[in-house]
């Protein structure tokens, strides 16, 4: 399993991102519908499974982790795809009741153009509304590029999250480049976080199936979680995109063989 464990960091469980499946330390895939939370922010208990479900169900839940993790990354993957643009206030008020209902991780915007995201042009002034709420949650902002990593930097952030894909299309179709021209371009936004004591999320899209390329062999989903890994991202998030997973398939398996 993919692991980097930073000084501050106490977290040993894998998480649910939404479409993303968050490997950290132990345990196999978790689903938040299925949770109830504690009031610690980094324990948010797993109640049990009802009897029932196929032989391959049974297996993955006998390795359920106890507890699991949200990652609510609505007021940026959320609102970015609002075609009205929401009043900077309104933004910093969803981002503090998100925090307030105890969440441990709020993905807060990101520092991407302005051209191409025209909501999320208040990137710098919205984090430095709600940077001084870093204390009681994590709050990540996503940096495709190093001019986004240091406007995040000069507006607070504590936290950055790097954006690859697993299909080779939708790479081009959703950065304008390929693999392997995106994972150079993140291992320099990697590099220059962590010499500022950054922490660096990664987050791979399209592990299971493409809208352009259909179903994605595994061993591509591996690949580039290593490289995001070894740039020194603290947890991987692994995105079932076009939401093709099922509980009867063999992807949770496949990666638990190939990723360390």
């Amino acid at each position: 399993m993919l692991t980097r464990q930073s000084p501050s960091s106490s977290t040993t469980i894998r998480t649910l991102d939404r479409n993303h499946q968050t490997f950290l330390q132990n345990g196999t895939i978790s689903r938040s519908d299925s949770s109830r939370y504690s009031n610690d922010h980094d324990q948010q208990q797993v109640s049990n499974f009802p009897a029932g479900g196929n032989s391959s169900t049974y297996k993955l839940l006998g390795n359920m982790p106890e507890y699991v993790k949200i990652v609510e990354v609505g007021p940026r993957d959320g609102l970015q795809n609002e075609s009205n643009i929401v009043p900077t206030p309104l933004k910093v008020e969803l981002i503090r009741k998100l925090v307030d209902s105890g969440l441990p991780v709020v993905e807060a915007t990101s520092f991407v153009s302005p051209k191409w995201v025209p909501q999320l042009a208040d990137a710098a002034d919205v984090m430095q509304e709600v940077k001084n709420l870093q204390g009681a949650c994590r709050l990540p902002v996503l940096t495709p590029n190093l001019k986004g990593l240091e406007a995040a930097i000069a507006a607070g952030a504590k936290e950055v999250a790097i954006f690859a894909s697993a299909s080779e299309t939708f790479s081009k179709s959703n950065i304008n480049c390929s693999i392997e021209e995106s994972l150079i371009r993140y291992r320099l936004v990697a590099n220059a976080a962590i010499k500022h004591s950054i922490r660096v999320r990664g987050y791979v899209s399209c592990v299971i199936g493409c809208p352009y390329e259909g179903a994605i062999a595994p061993s591509k989903v591996a690949y580039v979680a290593k490289e995001l890994h070894q740039m020194g991202c603290s947890e991987i998030s692994l995105g079932d995109t076009i939401g093709v997973g099922t509980p009867g398939g063999s992807f949770i398996f496949s990666m638990q063989s190939m990723l360390p």
